[in-house]
């Protein structure tokens, strides 16, 4: 009986040494599905975080901003709060003092940061997409601008 099963599989996947169209696709399905998964398991995020207040350890790969911070809430006396979803993507070790890994982590972002009793540290993200605040002008105390007239080799443009 077990022959007959090795007979079937050799008629299904191999005549005369060589492979079928089916014995192929299996082939070929095997291996997109292994690199599928494989990439699956890059993208997971991963964050670390060891040591004491006055020496951090934090290590992460592929984590957003917002798990960084909460691993490191679960860790140590932070609070933190942001306007939005801080989601921009980090990867790198970082070491130092709490107050000085924070403020690496959240390098480009608007933030602030205070110190509080026992060891606390409050973090408020003021502007979670990383651009700067744009000064707005103040008005003119003279009134309006002045038309501005420009000119191209002598002759009337519009500016």
């Amino acid at each position: 009986m077990s022959e007959d099963r090795n007979d079937s599989y050799r008629s299904r996947f191999l005549r005369r040494g060589r492979m079928t169209s089916v014995g192929r696709i299996c082939g070929v399905l095997l291996v997109f599905w292994s690199a599928c998964c494989g990439l699956c398991q890059s993208a997971v995020a991963q964050v670390s975080v060891s040591g004491t207040p006055n020496a951090v350890r934090v290590e992460t790969r592929q984590a957003s901003i917002d798990e960084v911070l909460n691993a490191l809430h679960n860790s140590f006396k932070l609070q933190y709060s942001a306007t939005g979803a801080v989601g921009r993507v980090i990867s790198g070790t970082f070491s130092g003092s709490l107050s000085s890994v924070v403020a690496r982590i959240l390098d480009g972002q608007n933030y602030v940061v205070m110190h509080g009793p026992a060891d606390t540290l409050q973090v408020w993200i003021v502007n979670t997409n990383g651009a700067a605040a744009k000064p707005t002008a103040a008005p003119r105390p003279g009134g309006p601008d002045p038309v501005k007239e420009c000119k191209y080799k002598g002759v009337p443009i519009e500016c």
